[in-house]
């Protein structure tokens, strides 16, 4: 390698591995040993015994503040009537803007939602909430937080992903629950679901769950969270405030690799587990279809890829670095080139794409270089990266893309605001995506321990005329491992103690005791992540469910040991 391609491959990883912590200082390695003084640290509004959070080291804490959230019609409303006394509600952008994030839970305290999806699912599950309180039995309150209201110039797509996390979670609250009659299908407590509005790039998650805990204190039943479905340094902060408190979380789709990297050989967050699988198992899996896929011709069989990612998103810089070492690290071991964009309006995004892809257009333009870019920014930014390349004469190089663009499959079924807006990107190239999951049933095993296929007829019946996706089948195995955790003595213990025996039991799942979920085989490790997951790559289809092409980690089994869990 010349001087100035080991140059550039330097700064490369650097780009892609600078790491910016809260907390102490980090030690970077390539070469040369920088000391880097981390920024103030943020006054932690509830302390450990260090009085400092802890906050995972690719989010940068000298990012600007989110914008206001731009009002485009998906509103929310305080509740009609009474509320109980663990109601939280607020309008960031005040009276010019009636959007709300945060929640309110009792029996007929939900979210008086504008965009008709949610304030569907709001209803359905503000009358399930009145069914169990009537019921009388143990019952343990679960808080999902997703993102419920958003920017639809900028982020058309970004609340799609909660409304369909939020169909799956329902269906899983339906099927926990059973019909409503005294006949309750097992012997785990009964769930009351809380629905918490983080708003469109969880810009508010650490306010809302600071809410959440605070409020939670006066509810005895409160169990734990799920959802905390993207890897953004904002859910990290609200991660960190959760652990704090001892409070059970439960991810769905968040994969960024930082929210379980143990920190001086202790786990990252003692408090907390996630369903989908890691950026570096996600990033094997690239490699491995770019290297070796073909026959015939599934694609790629890329030589050389180029990456594009989304600069100052935890989520996009780790999974881009984490392509990058996997690819260097299989034969012959050559380095990717990654270019960073930004931008957060659609104007400022198009330009800073342009720039990003201009190296791997110019050359490919010229037959020669690179073959394939691996695109591991937001699916909103999608169709910016398409129109460069088309701008710069480079439709023939195929992108794959993280699990970001998961997203898009749901994008076909549903007739929603931006929606159509997010899919419109030239078909001009072969697209395709990271996932969590097969969704169609005929590609799953026909064999009756399989949950998958009760999740199809459950989603089914929950959703009519819906198709269900992998985030709604991540979100589903999200509710169920949760409520699974409960204590089935859940009626005699309270607070802290019902807090302390829902994580045992999430500690716990994995081995004999691991739960075979919508997504595949959920087996905890001893820091959170689960072992040997199921993940797929999909060839995009506008038309027709996309296709598998590509797939690694258990669907059905064997299912993976256990192993003693790591402390925090």
């Amino acid at each position: 390698m010349g001087l100035a391609k080991m140059f550039r491959a330097i700064v490369d990883w650097f780009q892609l591995h600078r790491p910016a912590t809260r907390k102490g200082t980090v030690l970077l390695a390539a070469g040369v040993c920088l000391a880097v003084a981390a920024a103030a640290i943020v006054p932690a509004l509830l302390t450990g015994g260090d009085g400092k959070k802890k906050v995972p080291p690719t989010q940068s804490p000298t990012a600007a503040p989110p914008a206001p959230i731009a009002p485009v019609g998906d509103t929310c409303a305080p509740p009609a009537g009474p509320v109980q006394p663990w109601t939280w509600l607020g309008t960031p952008g005040g009276a010019a803007d009636p959007r709300c994030v945060g929640f309110a839970t009792g029996p007929s305290a939900v979210l008086a939602h504008g965009d008709p999806d949610i304030a569907a699912i709001l209803d359905l599950v503000g009358q399930d909430n009145r069914s169990v309180e009537q019921r009388g039995k143990p019952t343990v309150t679960v808080v999902a937080m997703l993102p419920l209201t958003g920017d639809a110039q900028n982020r058309p797509i970004d609340v799609l992903g909660g409304v369909y996390q939020l169909r799956g979670i329902h269906t899983a609250l339906r099927e926990h629950n059973g019909d409503g009659s005294d006949a309750h299908p097992g012997t785990l407590p009964l769930v009351r679901l809380v629905v918490a509005d983080v708003g469109a790039g969880f810009s508010h998650a650490e306010a809302v769950a600071a809410k959440v805990i605070e409020s939670g204190r006066l509810d005895p039943s409160f169990a734990g969270v799920v959802g905390l479905n993207q890897g953004r340094g904002t859910t990290s902060s609200a991660i960190s405030l959760f652990d704090e408190a001892k409070i059970p979380m439960l991810a769905t789709t968040a994969t960024s690799d930082d929210l379980t990297a143990p920190q001086a050989g202790r786990r990252m967050f003692a408090w907390y587990w996630r369903i989908a699988a890691k950026n570096s198992a996600e990033a094997e899996l690239i490699v491995k279809f770019l290297r070796e896929v073909d026959p015939a011709t599934k694609a790629p069989r890329a030589k050389r890829p180029f990456i594009v990612f989304r600069d100052k998103d935890a989520y996009s810089t780790n999974l881009a670095g984490d392509v990058q070492s996997a690819y260097y690290a299989s034969p012959p071991g050559t380095w990717p080139h990654a270019r960073a964009y930004q931008g957060q309006d659609r104007l400022a995004l198009q330009a800073e794409m342009a720039k990003a892809v201009e190296p791997a257009c110019a050359e490919a333009a010229a037959g020669r270089g690179y073959d394939a870019v691996v695109f591991t920014g937001r699916a909103d930014d999608l169709r910016s990266l398409s129109a460069a390349m088309d701008e710069r004469g480079c439709k023939a190089l195929p992108i794959v893309a993280g699990d970001d663009l998961a997203v898009l499959e749901s994008a076909k079924t549903m007739q929603r605001p931006g929606a159509a807006a997010a899919l419109s990107f030239s078909d001009d190239r072969p697209l395709y995506f990271v996932d969590y999951a097969p969704t169609t049933k005929e590609l799953w095993p026909d064999a009756p321990d399989v949950r998958a296929h009760a999740f199809f007829a459950q989603f089914a019946a929950a959703n009519p005329g819906v198709l269900p996706s992998s985030s709604s089948m991540a979100a589903y195995d999200g509710l169920m491992v949760m409520a699974a955790a409960a204590p089935k003595d859940a009626g005699a213990k309270s607070g802290d103690a019902l807090r302390e025996a829902v994580r045992a039991g999430l500690d716990g799942t994995c081995g004999a005791a691991a739960v075979r979920g919508a997504t595949g085989v959920i087996s905890f490790d001893t820091v959170g992540d689960p072992q040997q997951k199921h993940v797929v790559v999909r060839k995009f289809d506008r038309g027709n469910p996309s296709p598998v092409v590509a797939r690694t980690g258990v669907l059905v089994g064997p299912i993976p040991e256990c192993a003693a869990p790591a402390r925090g």
